[in-house]
């Protein structure tokens, strides 16, 4: 689905097939987060529920070594790898992964689950190569959570405004703003849960008009209405317009958004140390397999 405009339908996710460079696809890999509950407190872990239509397949095409889930290589909190979409009619840069799921069961019926924002948005800079706090012009603006309750607000323009149900939340190198903590979704009555907000790079707030091109990290942690213990936190990385393919004159090396990943998984010593470039052609293969899967399944 086109979840960020609906109202363009399949014309929009046809559009997003046939016009996002094919050096995109392996900048497109994402995990979605699987929400579920432990005794008071909600867990999120990578989503790896064929169930769910989840699997870690392609993990590797971010420049780790073969079986290595995104983890943080200096505080161990798990890192959920996605990208902006640049949309050429509007110029947004945007993206609604990862999605957050739950298996029925996992939570209790109709339980609220919420975010709770945290940190400084940090940045990937690939004229130095290494991760810094984020230029104090660009933010990440996280759209579509709701408010626990609705609001009044007059700003519509109009004589009578219809209630405020929805919030945002900003991350920038100088911390969080706006709503820290609203709604990600409510599960249904079996207790599973599907959701998907929205996320946009602007440097004028409000447009989603992009950002430096680089690599973008922000943080969150999640509880709900019937576990108010926080889960551990867990980053979200973003690639915005970095190159992803291998270097493949010298048969080796890293693209600059396998280098930014790598950097926070492995640590700057073992980062360099680059994979085969034909490991990579090998695994852009299977990409191609599997989204011609998720073009059948669409």
């Amino acid at each position: 689905m086109c979840r960020l405009n609906p109202s363009l339908g399949q014309v929009c996710c046809w559009l997003r097939f046939f016009f996002i460079p094919s050096t995109q696809a392996l900048a497109s890999f994402h995990q979605d987060i699987e929400v579920s509950r432990v005794s008071s407190s909600i867990q999120a872990g990578f989503c790896s529920r064929p169930e769910l239509g989840c699997d870690i397949a392609g993990v590797e095409s971010l420049g780790l070594p073969p079986n290595t889930l995104p983890t943080d290589f200096e505080t161990g909190k798990d890192i959920y790898v996605t990208a902006f979409t640049h949309f050429v009619f509007s110029g947004q840069h945007a993206t609604d992964n990862p999605g957050f799921q739950s298996a029925a069961g996992a939570l209790a019926g109709n339980e609220v689950v919420f975010y709770q924002a945290l940190g400084v948005m940090e940045f990937w800079n690939p004229a130095t190569g290494a991760w810094d706090i984020a230029p104090d012009n660009v933010q990440i603006r996280l759209a579509g959570g709701r408010l626990l309750d609705p609001v009044i607000d007059q700003s519509c323009g109009r004589l009578i405004c219809p209630p405020k149900t929805e919030g945002s939340t900003n991350y920038s190198g100088k911390g969080v703003s706006g709503a820290e903590s609203l709604i990600v979704g409510s599960a249904a009555a079996n207790g599973s849960l599907h959701t998907h907000l929205n996320w946009f790079l602007e440097t004028n707030p409000g447009t989603a008009n992009g950002g430096p091109a680089g690599a973008y990290l922000v943080e969150m942690s999640l509880f709900s209405d019937k576990r108010p213990t926080r889960s551990d936190s867990f980053y979200i990385l973003f690639n915005n317009q970095l190159d992803v393919d291998v270097d493949v004159k010298n048969g080796e090396g890293m693209s600059d958004f396998q280098r930014a990943v790598s950097m926070r998984v492995l640590g700057p010593s073992l980062a360099e140390v680059p994979i085969p470039a034909a490991f990579f052609l090998f695994l852009g293969a299977l990409g191609l397999m599997s989204g011609g899967r998720l073009l059948r399944r669409s």
